[in-house]
């Protein structure tokens, strides 16, 4: 659908450095918002703070991945292994938010294995 395809095209025009648009302004509407799951609002969280990581806007990008956090992120494969965020890693506020998202990647490991 048309929707789709505009999506897809600021998404490329973006990666291609032709036109800079904000992560709010290239995904649907509501993604990052109250409107939407707690996980999607978490993955919304995560493409901002790559996004901005990859330009070097720690101060910014740290303010994502705190959002990222504050809405459930756990993902610790992200959070360690994601080179955009290389530039975050230096940053003590960066620790702390790692911190939690390990703490909850463990919980749930230890709950999927309670299970079985």
């Amino acid at each position: 659908n048309s929707e789709h395809f505009a999506v897809s095209r600021r998404v490329l025009e973006t990666v291609a450095g032709i036109k800079r648009y904000e992560p709010k302004d290239v995904f649907f509407p509501g993604l990052g918002t109250t409107a939407s799951s707690p996980r999607s609002r978490a993955f919304f969280h995560q493409v901002e703070t790559e996004y901005h990581g990859s330009l070097g806007e720690v101060d910014t990008a740290i303010r994502s991945l705190a959002r990222a956090v504050d809405v459930g992120l756990y993902d610790r494969l992200w959070v360690d292994n994601c080179p955009l965020l290389e530039p975050l890693r230096v940053d003590l506020r960066f620790h702390a938010l790692r911190r939690i998202v390990i703490d909850r990647a463990t919980q749930v490991q230890s709950a999927l294995h309670a299970q079985s």
